[in-house]
């Protein structure tokens, strides 16, 4: 029977490896051949341009509200407060173009939310501003599940004796939480970074597909579809390279394994 386990698992691994691998290897050597100068046009690094500013900025206002709120969530856990992150991740099961239609009826200028913003002169679709929103909104659910899950793993005998000491919630977070959690932390931004440059449905539905506005890499490949496929393999290589190096780095973190930081807080 251990016999029969080892062979059902190694036809099991060569089917999976084969399934991944082929596709991906083929499309390496057709985007290498595809790839000329005249490709990297000016909206080409406009596009690129757009989905690394709008990016970052999703993930740094997702890290900053992410890490305090996933605390919060560690240290009080009320039904209220698993309400709210049960709310909050909910985006992780919605269809992407579901989402941006959310975001669209939301902020829209005859939305509910939008319309009160458009009486001070503000419009939010159409803009990099939903660019980031859309990338928010399907990002950040991510982000805080895999935060919530590294802090209720956490070693509470480090909070306790934080507590022990006379450190406040303020110093036990900054001083216990955050460095016990880093590559959690770290990994996560990557992977949510990642899920962000990704977008597509839900940012052509909420922020348009405009040349040099809201056009991230993911829709340029969408329009060059119809005019040169070329281009869309190129673009989709350049997400397929970052994407590579975004694996990579989370596979040189996994490999160092937790940080021990007994002793860090004192």
């Amino acid at each position: 029977m251990k016999n029969h386990i080892k062979i059902i698992g190694l036809i099991s691994s060569l089917i999976i490896f084969l399934f991944f691998a082929v596709p991906l290897t083929s499309y390496f050597i057709i985007s290498i051949k595809a790839v000329r100068l005249e490709f990297f046009s000016k909206v080409f690094f406009q596009s690129l341009k757009i989905s690394l500013i709008s990016s970052f900025i999703s993930l740094t206002i997702t890290v900053l509200l992410g890490l305090p709120a996933a605390y919060f969530y560690y240290i009080e856990r009320k039904k209220f407060v698993k309400i709210i992150f049960d709310i909050a991740e909910f985006p992780l099961v919605i269809p992407p173009s579901v989402s941006g239609l959310i975001l669209l009826i939301s902020f829209g200028t005859m939305g509910t939310i939008g319309k009160y913003l458009n009486l001070l002169g503000i419009s939010i679709p159409f803009t990099i501003i939903a660019v980031s929103i859309a990338q928010i909104f399907v990002g950040a659910p991510l982000f805080l599940k895999n935060i919530r899950t590294s802090f209720e793993s956490m070693d509470e005998k480090l909070v306790n004796t934080g507590k022990i000491l006379g450190l406040n919630e303020t110093q036990i977070f900054r001083k216990i939480v955050v460095p016990q959690n880093k590559n959690a932390i770290f990994s996560s931004s990557i992977i949510t970074l990642s899920r962000m440059l990704s977008e597509f449905g839900a940012t052509i539905m909420f922020a348009g597909n405009m040349k040099g506005v809201t056009q991230t890499l993911p829709l340029l490949i969408y329009s060059s579809m119809e005019k040169d496929i070329n281009i869309s393999i190129v673009v989709g290589f350049t997400l397929l390279l970052i994407s590579l190096i975004i694996q990579l780095l989370l596979k040189k973190i996994f490999n160092k394994g937790d940080t021990n930081v007994k002793g860090r807080f004192m």
